[in-house]
């Protein structure tokens, strides 16, 4: 009997182990994929091959003219692509990944000039204000 207990403790304490471990990994992994996720944005609800032939001057033109001026000459975009979805109903994803993050994600004022701040403020309040996304995205905080 003595046995048979030590062995069902060795085993408790191993699989405690491991599930530990197993933890420990899956947020090494949640963390590498986040930081890798860091430098995209997604758009949603673009209508298909609007960017064709060349996807990454059409993320350019796209930002350029949502900004109403030209990026930072130090900002640069490394890939421009389609996300191929399984809904035919609606258009993929379009992904734009930049090649490094200008400033931190609650410092992004610092990224824009002034007129652009105010233009973002203007469509946060428009769109966000009061709503789940903007509690999400911390509005009070970051836009006020």
């Amino acid at each position: 009997m003595e046995i048979t207990e030590y062995l069902a403790s060795t085993a408790d304490g191993k699989a405690t182990a491991a599930n530990s471990e197993c933890k420990k990994l899956g947020d090494r992994l949640a963390a590498l994929e986040d930081g890798s996720k860091r430098n995209n944005i997604r758009i949603e609800g673009l209508p298909e091959n609007r960017e064709s032939p060349n996807p990454v001057k059409f993320a350019v033109e796209l930002f350029t003219k949502i900004i109403r001026e030209n990026f930072k000459s130090d900002t640069k975009i490394a890939a421009a692509y389609r996300m191929r979805g399984s809904n035919t109903f609606r258009p993929s994803s379009f992904m734009v990944r930049f090649e490094r993050l200008l400033c931190d994600i609650g410092d992004w004022r610092n990224c824009l000039t002034e007129e652009q701040s105010k233009a973002v403020d203007l469509k946060f309040e428009k769109h966000l204000a009061g709503t789940k996304i903007g509690d999400l995205l911390k509005y009070d905080e970051y836009c006020k």
